[in-house]
């Protein structure tokens, strides 16, 4: 009877990680309205806050931001920031990544002062999670400086953009790792 179980476990596991995988191969195929559809209806029919429902809403989110359908995706990206605040707190490193995501998607749509406040989210959680040498803190600087010279405020742009650069070069420029570079 436990076998049975275990089986029914795992096979329910591999299934619904094999949904959000279609939606995955939809997008890398480029078949972007197949990969809305497929994710809207299974989106639909998820509405428990597990991983299952996270992973489907954050690349629903990426395809609608692509094909530039930003509301779609800020909803998306939004409701994912709820479930994930609500049961991991705000301190956590998918907290981060969800904020730097709507930071991109305002900065795509020219809104660079909410995307700031987004972008500054981020990148304060990644310093605590990961720490100011991590490749998130550094990109996500490196985006924020980005956004500063978006905004005409190029004293802070070139400030942040040579701390990420120095940030960078000191912890991921080894002459010896050719797998990284600039």
């Amino acid at each position: 009877m436990k076998k049975i179980i275990f089986l029914l476990f795992i096979s329910t596991i591999c299934f619904s990680q094999n949904e959000v995988d279609s939606l995955s191969y939809y997008f890398k195929s480029g078949k972007y309205d197949k990969a809305i559809k497929f994710g809207e209806k299974k989106l639909n029919n998820s509405k428990d806050e597990n991983i299952e429902h996270l992973l489907l809403l954050n690349n629903l989110g990426k395809v609608y931001s692509h094909v530039e359908k930003f509301d779609l995706a800020l909803k998306c990206f939004r409701e994912e920031q709820t479930i994930l605040i609500k049961n991991v707190g705000e301190t956590n490193i998918n907290v981060a990544y969800n904020f730097k995501e709507i930071g991109n998607i305002y900065g795509l749509q020219d809104k660079y002062d909410v995307a700031e406040n987004n972008l500054i989210k981020a990148l304060n959680i990644f310093s605590k999670v990961s720490g100011v040498n991590s490749k998130e803190y550094i990109e996500c600087l490196s985006k924020l400086a980005y956004n500063y010279h978006k905004l005409r405020n190029n004293t802070e742009a070139e400030k942040l953009f040579l701390e990420s650069i120095k940030l960078y070069y000191n912890n991921f420029n080894n002459p010896l790792d050719k797998s990284v570079g600039l």
